[in-house]
């Protein structure tokens, strides 16, 4: 029961917390990237769904980050509304364009690379940002008589 409690969006999440549940959250996405490579890319062939699979694992991997982020967000006094942030990151990266060219027959221009990793820029400063800022708990304790 208590495990599942990592996926509640409700309270809050002080630094170090947050800290290692994004390292193990970060290394169950490596690590099932890799797994998922060595499944669908041989030697010689890529499976056609390799993009479609692993974009789907990035969404399931950022699904599992989202109540971190409320969490540490409701701590540091941020709106939590925020997290909208983190799910830019997806669908604003160079595999998503390619998945949508794809399907559609549409070519990826050098503006799309620099908008994505404009995107992906702002998503690293609020994740860094999640981690640096202090939390509102221990200000709010502090001015209680």
């Amino acid at each position: 029961m208590e495990s599942w409690q990592y996926l509640n969006p409700e309270g809050r999440l002080k630094r170090l917390p947050y800290l290692y549940r994004f390292i193990a959250l970060s290394l169950l996405a490596i690590i099932g990237g890799y797994f998922l490579r060595e499944i669908l890319v041989s030697d010689n062939d890529i499976s056609p769904y390799y993009l479609e699979m692993s974009f789907a694992w990035s969404i399931i991997i950022l699904a599992l980050l989202t109540p971190l982020a409320i969490q540490r967000c409701r701590d540091i006094g941020v709106s939590v509304w925020w997290v909208i942030i983190l799910w830019l990151s997806p669908f604003s990266s160079l595999k998503f364009y390619i998945i949508v060219s794809e399907y559609t027959g549409l070519t990826i221009s050098g503006k799309v690379l620099m908008v994505s990793s404009f995107l992906a820029l702002l998503v690293l400063i609020f994740v860094v940002m999640l981690f640096f800022s202090r939390s509102t708990l221990n200000a709010s304790n502090q001015s209680a008589p």
